[in-house]
Parts: C-alpha cells; sequence; structure tokens
C-alpha cells in the first residue's frame, strides 16, 4: 500500500509541477519544460546521431524517476514525522527540493557540451517554485492516504 501512495503522489506531483512550469513557459516564452529541457539535452550531445523530440519517452521517464526518489525523502519525512505533517511543510521541503534540482540542472548544463540555449535566472526561480507546488501536492495525496 505504500508504494502505491509513493507512485500515485510521484506521478501527480511530478505532472503538477510539470504543469505549472509548462504554464509560466506558455506565459512568459522561456524554456521551463523540465522534460522537454532533458530530451533537448540528449538531442544536442556532439556525436550523437539521436532525433530526440521535445516530447520524446526519455525525457519524461528521467524526469518521472528523479520525481519519485524525491517523492521517497518526502515520504520519509513525512512517514517518521520528522518536521511535521502539514502543507506548509510540504512547501518548506518542496523549495528544498528546488534548491537540490537547481544543482542539479547547473551540473548538467555545465558538463553539458551543447546545453540548450535558456535563461538560467529564470529557470531556476521558476523551478524553486515548480517544487514547492510539487512538495505541498506530495503532501497532500499523503495526507489524503495516510
Amino acid at each position: 500500500m505504500h508504494f502505491a501512495i509513493i507512485i500515485l503522489a510521484s506521478v501527480v506531483g511530478t505532472i503538477l509541477m510539470t504543469a505549472f512550469s509548462q504554464l509560466l513557459a506558455v506565459l512568459t516564452g522561456h524554456k521551463f519544460n523540465e522534460a522537454h529541457l532533458l530530451n533537448a539535452l540528449f538531442d544536442n550531445s556532439l556525436g550523437s546521431n539521436l532525433d530526440i523530440s521535445k516530447n520524446d519517452i526519455r525525457g519524461w521517464s528521467i524526469h518521472l524517476l528523479i520525481g519519485l526518489i524525491m517523492v521517497l525523502g518526502l515520504w520519509a519525512f513525512y512517514h517518521f514525522d520528522i518536521c511535521g505533517e502539514n502543507l506548509l511543510i510540504g512547501a518548506i521541503l518542496g523549495f528544498f527540493a528546488g534548491i537540490i534540482g537547481v544543482i542539479g540542472w547547473s551540473v548538467l548544463f555545465y558538463l553539458h557540451n551543447n546545453p540548450p540555449k535558456i535563461n538560467l535566472t529564470y529557470f531556476y526561480i521558476q523551478l524553486i517554485f515548480a517544487h514547492v507546488v510539487f512538495g505541498i501536492t506530495v503532501f497532500t495525496i499523503f495526507r489524503l492516504f495516510y
């Protein structure tokens, strides 16, 4: 039962976070969709003969897998009542997950030989807010089922 709830929270949290990023992308004209950016990293790799579209399953799979890993961390905080179970804690933990996300994306962009051309400042700011949405969503699902 725990694993089913974790999977549900992971999928819903990651999709709502990505929807938030996509909505901001549409409103601002910037590229924020994380799965699309992962696919662009694959497609832009020098020496790669892959022809990967922005909605390729590879970027989405990696994004969902990273979401699952983050949900496992949030589940530990929730399940073991490390710092509370309310939505404010979910938002705060989402903020810290966003900081981890910024670090991860920074490393990816730094190490990549031809990263997508995006405004990194705007991307990182929205990424933190997107992870706040993620944290609140995950804690909401946990509260509904536990």
